[in-house]
């Protein structure tokens, strides 16, 4: 029986988040994971929301924030404690000192790629010195893990091409979506109507390029003044710089929702002309990925992830050309049936290569290699 540490200190949040909640509950439920015990390392205030899970899934408080001292130092004590044969990091880096066997999730290299200040709350000198830091504990732990998880192919080849990795050294382990989650309801928001609204979800980070959705819609608004932009997202320090920019807010075309459970989210999604997004960089893109499982389109920016994981029912637009997007809204618009049709053609496909149980398979199959117990 092998002792494997799991970080889920990041349970509750969105994204990441999501990741480690499917990874760890699709675990749980896999044939042979019970000749394992599992230690969930989570924040104190998150543990009453892990439930249902077996016997020899341990929870383990950890009151230590990622990219901190605490988490350097306090964490890295705390995992020695537990005599570990695997530390499975799912928001890299590892603790600089940490020595022992472990696997990394590198999710994206966007703060390695995109480097601005527009990206932290941080005055700049402390941003680049965090930034730096963050460069110098990545290049350790890739080069220390004895595997390292990735969403995509794409992240592959970054990740290569960064640090000289060997390719044999990195898993490609598809995100999935829940298919267990559908309204039941076709409920809308007041105001909102059935195919009559676009929908971008998640956060406001400056690469998320939120602008240029914004911008595009305004342009196709002029002559489609019944349609509104639906924006999903926790609203943080990012998103309140947003909403204060100009005159959004005050556009009645546009609508904005901070706190959205996954039932209204489905509704949300299920009935929206199109998802949208304008990002610059992704490691995957999961809300593409949720757009496509409720046939709805997708428009997404013209980079390689987004080819690799919505290859169908897609229209692909210049992520700063607001122009092409508001065109691309209206041919999406136009030609709604048939890219629907396409999509619907296609599920057979998503379900088989974007699942959350095949996922977790793949994750225990790397565990059990490099324990070899």
């Amino acid at each position: 029986m092998a002792r494997i540490g799991i970080d889920a200190r990041l349970w509750t949040k969105t994204g990441v988040g999501r990741y480690i909640r499917n990874l760890i509950r699709s675990l749980a439920l896999q044939e042979g994971s019970n000749k394992h015990q599992f230690f969930i390392f989570a924040l104190s205030e998150d543990i009453l929301f892990i439930k249902n899970l077996p016997a020899n899934f341990k929870i383990v408080p950890a009151d230590y924030y990622w990219h901190s001292f605490g988490e350097q130092f306090g964490f890295n004590a705390l995992l020695n404690r537990y005599d570990l044969n695997l530390m499975h990091f799912t928001y890299s880096p590892a603790p600089y000192l940490y020595n022992k066997p472990y696997v990394i999730t590198v999710h994206d290299l966007i703060m390695i790629k995109m480097k601005t200040g527009r990206a932290s709350t941080l005055p700049y000198p402390l941003y680049f010195a965090k930034s730096a830091m963050y460069k110098k504990l990545l290049t350790r732990s890739v080069e220390h893990a004895d595997r390292i998880f990735v969403p995509t192919r794409t992240v592959k080849e970054e990740l290569i091409s960064a640090f000289a990795t060997e390719s044999d050294k990195i898993a490609v382990t598809y995100e999935g979506f829940d298919t267990s989650i559908r309204s039941i309801s076709h409920t809308l928001p007041k105001g909102l109507t059935s195919n009559k609204y676009f929908l971008y979800v998640g956060n406001a980070y400056p690469h998320k390029n939120i602008e240029t959705i914004i911008d595009g819609f305004k342009k196709f608004q002029k002559e489609n003044g019944d349609y509104h932009l639906v924006l999903v997202g926790r609203e943080d320090y990012f998103y309140k710089r947003l909403l204060n920019k100009g005159d959004l807010l005050r556009n009645k075309g546009v609508r904005y929702f901070s706190e959205v459970d996954d039932i209204a989210l489905s509704s949300l999604f299920s009935q929206a002309a199109a998802y949208i997004t304008a990002s610059k960089s992704e490691g995957f893109g999961l809300p593409v990925l949720e757009s496509l499982s409720h046939l709805t389109p997708v428009i997404v920016s013209d980079i390689p992830v987004f080819h690799e994981v919505a290859s169908f029912g897609s229209v692909f637009f210049s992520e700063s050309d607001s122009v092409e997007l508001a065109k691309k809204m209206d041919y999406v618009v136009k030609h709604s049936d048939t890219i629907r049709k396409e999509i619907k053609d296609n599920q057979k496909y998503l379900i088989e290569n974007f699942s959350w149980d095949t996922l977790a398979q793949q994750t225990l199959t790397v565990y059990e290699s490099c324990t070899r117990l």
